[in-house]
């Protein structure tokens, strides 16, 4: 008996070309104030240890091309060159004109951005657990078959991990 015609395989489009996505321009002609640092800090192309650096720190003052950041000592081990120079680039290209950055050691937490957010999130964890506890289904659970919420179980809707 003959064979029977074999079907041509169906051959995938071509792979279209993606360019890379380009890196954020910078932003020129910012004004760096110690009340705006919050709102500065997203507009800078900071990645990595520069940006992890810098959310640890509060800007103490900008002063003479000078920036102060205020970090606490027991994120010392985090200062080095290349990430100062990375946040001294990135400073300069927002503001417009050279930026030096220095860093002074605090002894307590400063209140930065990377602090803000832990906060934020204790909150919402908070918000979590007695949302859960006033839940009267789960009070019910608990009355009915002395339940428990097991701790830690809890957390929060739209939890950024």
């Amino acid at each position: 008996p003959p064979l029977p015609a074999a079907r041509p395989e169906p051959v995938p489009p071509p792979k279209q070309a993606v360019a890379p996505t380009p890196p954020p321009s910078p932003v020129r002609g910012g004004t760096i104030t110690p009340e705006a640092w919050d709102s500065i800090l997203p507009q800078l192309p900071l990645t990595g240890m520069s940006k992890a650096f810098s959310s640890h720190c509060t800007l103490k003052h900008f002063e003479g091309g000078v920036a102060t950041l205020q970090l606490s000592s027991r994120h010392e081990s985090l200062i080095n060159d290349s990430v100062l120079g990375k946040i001294s680039q990135a400073l300069s290209n927002f503001q417009g004109s050279e930026v030096k950055v220095r860093v002074d050691l605090s002894a307590e937490k400063p209140d930065s951005p990377a602090e803000k957010l832990r906060r934020q999130a204790e909150q919402r964890q908070r918000e979590a657990e007695a949302s859960i506890e006033a839940d009267p289904v789960v009070q019910n659970l608990k009355e009915v078959f002395n339940a428990e919420v097991v701790p830690g179980s809890v957390k929060p809707i739209n939890q950024e991990r």
